[in-house]
């Protein structure tokens, strides 16, 4: 995301219009999860924008002044605000600083707002179910008694109007301010879900007219085109036939699917090309997730709970891609007799860190290194009286059970 300075410029620009009701759908609706800094930021630029010349720009530390913010807060306030739709912002360059423009949108209608199941979910994640249903019970449109009867005059009743006239007759076509919202930005790929959905043998034309809500539902739980299009196929999810999609178990399953992240990774990229064993299981090692890697590993059967443990450590706290842990594990598996201990992997997994690797098959390059220079490093060692016919083991092969793998990655370094 763009970062701004201090020295950057900024102006603002009202894009609906906006009243003071929109003050109170904002601490109600959005405050519990954007933040008082956003909402802050907000409301500063709402009030700004009358007593600023129009087109006229100001310093960012100017409004990091009125705000009594700084450059960390602005940004996440900032972000908030554009990632709810109440704020878009461009820029362009001014000579040697930039000059941006905040386009401030109005807030949802409480209606509007509880008909969006990304916002009205943040709610319910901020506040809790029962707080969320309180509020929206309490604008509610109540309905009409039955024993009610509507006596309200018509407009053609009342004014008569000559509907010939030719005022009557004309269009506007002029960009009119109204109360508009902003369109939320949601990463999201329609080309590929339909292709996905195409792979998978369903017509993608099935669920167009509920494509906006399924691509709702994927940015709110973080689903990519692939796993969406899966989840639609499960049992009870989508009635092919009639099109029609029951969400209550799409977001069952959707849920489960973010609990278990070693389930699916599926956007990595074959970088080998070649009819080898090898490059196969390279290639493998790129496009699978560490979950379904090991069960290959063990002909199908599920990962034990302590691998899978490990491989999560691996991702999550040093941060390893899953093509590394899935070479990683490979290695390990080869060279420890099918096991895999945990203080080993974590030895080897913290060079591998280091060196920054992002591929299996780079992964590997560096795994040929270490060993060369093990290699060497134990002739070095060795004295003329060794025998030459004397097979060199791996350097890595027994590494719980010496201390020079520490010399060894060292000596790479």
């Amino acid at each position: 995301m763009t970062q701004i300075t201090s020295n950057d410029f900024y102006e603002i620009r009202i894009q609906s219009l906006l009243s003071d009701g929109d003050d109170r759908l904002l601490t109600i609706l959005y405050l519990p999860f954007i933040g008082i800094e956003a909402l802050a930021l907000y409301l500063t630029l709402k009030r700004q924008e009358p007593l600023l010349p129009f087109g006229d720009v100001h310093s960012i530390a100017q409004l990091l002044s009125s705000t009594d913010m700084n450059l960390t807060q602005l940004h996440h306030g900032r972000s908030r605000l554009e990632a709810v739709g109440l704020l878009q912002t461009s820029r362009f360059k001014l000579q040697e600083v930039w000059s941006y423009r905040f386009e401030v949108y109005a807030p949802k209608s409480f209606a509007d707002f509880f008909q969006d199941p990304l916002l009205s979910g943040m709610l319910t994640m901020a506040i809790g179910e029962k707080e969320r249903q309180r509020i929206e019970d309490a604008h509610s449109i109540i309905a009409s008694e039955a024993n009610y009867e509507d006596v309200s005059a018509s407009f053609g009743e009342v004014f008569h109007p000559d509907l010939n006239h030719h005022a009557f007759s004309q269009t506007t076509t002029s960009a009119l301010l109204g109360r508009t919202t902003s369109s939320l930005r949601k990463p999201f790929d329609e080309v590929s879900f339909q292709d996905h959905l195409q792979k998978l043998d369903v017509n993608p034309a099935l669920f167009q007219s509920q494509l906006p809500l399924l691509i709702d539902y994927a940015t709110l739980y973080g689903l990519d085109e692939l796993a969406l299009s899966e989840l639609l196929l499960a049992p009870k999810v989508s009635n092919l036939m009639a099109g029609t999609i029951n969400f209550e178990e799409l977001t069952r399953l959707a849920i489960l699917e973010k609990r278990l992240p070693f389930v699916r990774q599926r956007k990595q990229k074959k970088i080998i090309d070649s009819p080898s064993d090898r490059a196969a299981e390279i290639n493998q090692m790129e496009t699978l997730s560490p979950f379904e890697f090991l069960q290959l590993k063990q002909n199908g059967a599920t990962p034990s709970a302590p691998d899978l443990k490990l491989a999560e450590e691996l991702h999550f706290s040093m941060r390893l891609p899953y093509p590394v842990i899935n070479a990683l594990f490979d290695y390990v598996l080869r060279t420890q007799e099918n096991t895999l201990p945990k203080s080993l992997t974590l030895k080897i997994a913290a060079s591998l860190g280091r060196e920054n690797l992002q591929h299996a098959i780079d992964t590997f390059d560096y795994f040929v290194k270490v060993e060369n220079k093990g290699k060497n490093y134990s002739k070095t060692k060795n004295t003329s009286s060794t025998p030459s016919s004397q097979k060199v083991s791996s350097s890595l092969n027994n590494i719980d059970q010496s201390e020079d793998l520490e010399e060894e990655l060292k000596a790479l370094k």
